[in-house]
């Protein structure tokens, strides 16, 4: 559960007990790390609060069991608004989920995918079933904004993603080799990104790509989302 409540520099300085000056000192080294995310890093998680920093505001949130983070799933242009309020009647799942977001990207090429996973102690995560996340909103009016426990997601190197999309892009020409001469076969790049995968929670411990992929394995009921059109959030 997460509870948020804003606060004005003064609040959030007499709350920690510090000065003003060490306050936005703070906030603006996270500003320049994280631009515009959740700053989980700004002070020691047993504090039990941490601040996210936007528009010159600053907001406690208080994380009850366990620790808990923002993730959201955005509908670009091409998707309709219709698809997005189905949502309000179903939660998010697979059928609704945008063409924009989409899937993780190991369902680009799913048979083989399923094929180099067979075995593996994670091959449960079914990527025809999954769906991508983004750790911000990227300033889209529309999307579904939904707090996951870290260890619920699940990260892969979308650099890997990009090489296995060149596959895709040769297929619609129908000519090989023109974006993939130079790339490793298409297998081993599937196997990468499969071992690429980890949890949230032990990514941010060990690993870190120039550009991660955030999924997750499960569906959401319409308790479970928060839903945004043109920037407004959506009632039930």
């Amino acid at each position: 559960m997460v509870k948020a409540e804003l606060l004005s520099l003064e609040q959030a300085a007499r709350y920690l007990g510090v000065c003003k000056s060490t306050v936005q000192k703070t906030v603006d080294r996270a500003e320049l790390k994280i631009n515009n995310q959740i700053a989980n890093s700004l002070f020691p998680f047993e504090m039990r609060f941490f601040f996210a920093w936007s528009n010159r505001c600053y907001v406690k949130i208080t994380v009850i069991g366990g620790d808990v983070i923002f993730f959201y799933h955005i509908y670009g242009p091409l998707d309709s608004h219709k698809k997005i309020k189905k949502t309000l009647r179903d939660g998010l799942n697979p059928l609704n989920i945008s063409d924009w977001s989409g899937r993780g990207s190991g369902f680009m090429f799913n048979d083989l995918m399923n094929a180099i996973k067979e075995g593996d102690t994670d091959q449960w995560m079914e990527f025809s079933e999954s769906i991508r996340l983004f750790n911000s909103d990227l300033g889209a009016p529309d999307y579904i904004r939904i707090s996951l426990p870290k260890e619920k997601v699940y990260v892969f190197n979308l650099e890997i993603a990009s090489n296995i999309f060149a596959y895709i892009e040769e297929e619609g020409l129908g000519e090989k080799g023109v974006f993939t001469s130079e790339l490793p076969n298409l297998d081993i790049l599937i196997r990468d990104y499969w071992n690429s995968k980890t949890r949230l929670d032990l990514y941010e411990l060990q690993k870190h790509y120039p550009n991660p992929e955030f999924v997750s394995f499960q569906t959401f009921s319409r308790s479970e989302i928060e839903i945004y059109i043109n920037f407004k959030r959506l009632k039930s």
